[in-house]
């Protein structure tokens, strides 16, 4: 009987802030004995899930990468010179790090390549579009039917680096004060 079956084979979820500490949400999970916890947003819904190795690899690696884990590959791949490809699920900060641009901007610690986009563009991302930040310029390559995408990336000369009428570009935190 498949709702048995059903019933059987569940997990059991917490529910987390967005904001939530990461020894709260460890301590949360271990006291509860539940592997996976539910992100939620200040209106109850479900923004993402984060999952108990998640935090351990966190805690514990000297650079914790979570696309390198899902993917089982590096997710940034040198193409040529200068030029590298960029899974979307990579981190801003590690794409920072790999590309060795200053990264300062804390509105962007935790948030990926094609989170980056979609805040962007306030669509999901086509191929051919075009972003800048932080001296890096992205295209966006190839994209899947799941919106997950490959995004080319170079640096761009510092002369390049302007917000321009009809370009995106400049840092997260600019564009939300622009916005606003």
């Amino acid at each position: 009987n498949f709702p048995d079956q059903l019933e059987r084979t569940k997990e059991n979820v917490i529910h987390v802030p967005w904001c939530a500490k990461l020894s709260d949400v460890l301590e949360r999970m271990r006291k509860k004995l539940v592997p996976v916890a539910a992100v939620v947003n200040e209106y109850g819904e479900t923004i993402g899930v984060v999952i108990y190795e998640d935090l351990i690899d966190t805690i514990l690696e000297e650079s914790p990468n979570r696309a390198k884990r899902i993917l089982q590959r590096e997710p940034i791949r040198l193409l040529k010179d200068g030029e590298y490809a960029v899974e979307g699920m990579t981190a801003m900060r590690h794409v920072a790090q790999v590309l060795d641009v200053e990264f300062n901007d804390e509105d962007l610690e935790s948030i990926t390549v094609i989170g980056y986009l979609q805040d962007e563009l306030e669509r999901f991302p086509e191929v051919g579009d075009v972003v800048t930040w932080n001296m890096l310029k992205m295209v966006v390559h190839k994209t899947t039917s799941r919106k997950q995408a490959v995004v080319h990336v170079s640096k761009l000369p510092a002369d390049d680096n302007k917000d321009t009428p009809g370009s995106l570009s400049g840092s997260y935190r600019n564009f939300r004060e622009k916005s606003s």
